[in-house]
């Protein structure tokens, strides 16, 4: 149903905690999962003049291809393909550019709050669904 899966990722606890949800979908058919982090550039160091640094970027950049790895692992160890990427700009553009370049069958995002149980319990429906 969902062969390739996006999944923006910010590297906050939640996001991790999702991420176990996402490579659930595995039992529905998927195979693989591409994980996109996006510098936003609305919060580097901006010069007035110049713009934001392109040390910056390079800095967040390193700090994110050290997080991405730990998540690209994680979704290998559930026998799923995996695929990082790392972009810089407005990350709903960025978010919506990368999925129509890789052809994905749905984008996952979610919501704190109640919404991670919400979310949980939807896709625990949606996957025993497919196996009945």
């Amino acid at each position: 149903m969902y062969k390739k899966i996006l999944y923006p990722i910010k590297f906050e606890e939640f996001s991790l905690n999702i991420l176990s949800c996402v490579a659930n979908f595995k039992k529905t058919g998927t195979t693989e999962i591409i994980l996109l982090h996006v510098i936003d550039v609305s919060k580097l160091p901006m010069d007035k003049y110049e713009g934001y640094s392109e040390a910056d970027v390079k800095r967040w950049t390193e700090i994110a291809n050290i997080k991405m790895a730990e998540a690209e692992d994680f979704v290998k160890s559930t026998g799923l393909k995996a695929k990082s990427r790392i972009e810089v700009g407005v990350p709903y553009r960025e978010i919506l550019r990368v999925a129509k370049e890789e052809n994905v069958s749905l984008i996952v995002s979610g919501r704190q709050k109640k919404w991670f149980l919400k979310c949980t319990i939807k896709i625990r429906r949606v996957i025993n669904s497919f196996l009945i």
